[in-house]
């Protein structure tokens, strides 16, 4: 299980020229979150108009910083969107990585949400530090791994269903389980309150982003920007 946060920095990118579309692979279905903050768009191909949300996962960058993974949930109509946001989904998925004509290169995940049982756990490694994979709680041994485009520094990472977790203990009780939580209050958030109200506890924030957990799942959410009045 893996969360991920919104994405609107690759909103503002002009769109350049595809030149190959690589499938990486398919037939594999995932349990993701979708955050309150994906953004929705549309896309023409091949005369059709693709609807979707999008949200990405912070991946590292040669040289500091950065980029995105991106994560695309399909469905018919902006309408047919709409329940997805904030809510825990199982979707068909695969993995693609595009080619496009000024020399960049970017791995996604396309999603088909579906009334499927998931068949993989699916994560996303920072960079290829100890400190990115220990916080993958499965053996290396287990994983399928697919590495982002330079110039990120990071992968994705596949796990079967049936595979065994790291933090599972006849004598101690997984790691997310003992995590401390902070004293949940109202705030003046109403995205934030509406995933408190749904069962997610806050574990940290700071002035900018919200990190929650939700048993061994993780969520970042980050906080409204405050509208400055310019003065005439």
């Amino acid at each position: 299980m893996m969360s991920a946060i919104a994405n609107e920095a690759t909103a503002a990118r002009q769109p350049a020229t595809v030149l190959a579309r690589d499938l990486l692979k398919e037939g594999f279905a995932i349990e993701v979150d979708v955050p309150l903050e994906a953004r929705r768009g549309q896309a023409e191909d091949e005369g059709r108009t693709i609807h979707f949300l999008q949200f990405g996962h912070k991946v590292g960058k040669e040289g500091g910083g950065f980029g995105y993974l991106n994560f695309f949930v399909h469905g018919e109509s902006p309408e047919a969107l709409e329940k997805y946001y904030g809510s825990t989904i199982v979707a068909d998925a695969k993995l693609m990585k595009k080619s496009f004509q000024d020399g960049r290169a970017f791995m996604n995940v396309d999603l088909v949400p579906n009334d499927i049982a998931p068949t993989y756990r699916i994560f996303v490694l920072f960079n290829n530090s100890a400190k990115s994979k220990e916080a993958i709680p499965y053996s290396e041994v287990d994983w399928e791994r697919f590495d982002t485009p330079i110039p990120l520094i990071g992968a994705v990472i596949l796990v079967p269903l049936s595979a065994t977790s790291l933090q599972t203990s006849t004598t101690t009780a997984p790691v997310a389980e003992k995590s401390e939580t902070l004293p949940q209050k109202p705030t003046t958030d109403p995205q934030l309150n509406r995933l408190l109200a749904a069962g997610w506890k806050i574990s940290s924030e700071d002035a900018n982003e919200v990190k929650l957990a939700k048993g061994e799942k993780t969520m970042i959410h980050f906080k409204p920007r405050l509208k400055v009045k310019k003065k005439r």
